[in-house]
């Protein structure tokens, strides 16, 4: 089992809510906590990036230089997180959102 399913599987409960969103980093080297407004009680936030540049995971310290990279068509999935943010190189990048509850 790898990906969704496994978090899914590890949840151990079914998961009754969902959001999706598409999300835009509008300006360059600017930290956006994802989604601006986060679903109580999230179990699981996918992050897919839908832009053409790498974007770059972490905290509200995040940068270009010390946040996980998602390279262009790629996701990453975490499991139960708050306060996630999201940061790029080039103004303009587009990602989409998929909460799980």
């Amino acid at each position: 089992m790898s990906g969704i399913d496994w978090l899914i599987w590890k949840s151990k409960k079914a998961l009754i809510d969902t959001k999706s969103q598409a999300f835009t980093l509008t300006l360059d080297n600017t930290p956006y906590l994802l989604p601006g407004s986060e679903q109580t009680d999230r179990e699981i936030l996918a992050i897919y990036n839908a832009s053409d540049s790498i974007i770059y995971i972490g905290g509200a310290d995040v940068t270009v230089n010390n946040g996980f990279p998602v390279a262009s068509s790629k996701y990453f999935i975490i499991p139960a997180v708050k306060n996630i943010y999201a940061i790029c190189g080039s103004a303009g990048k587009s990602i989409r959102l998929l909460e799980l509850k």
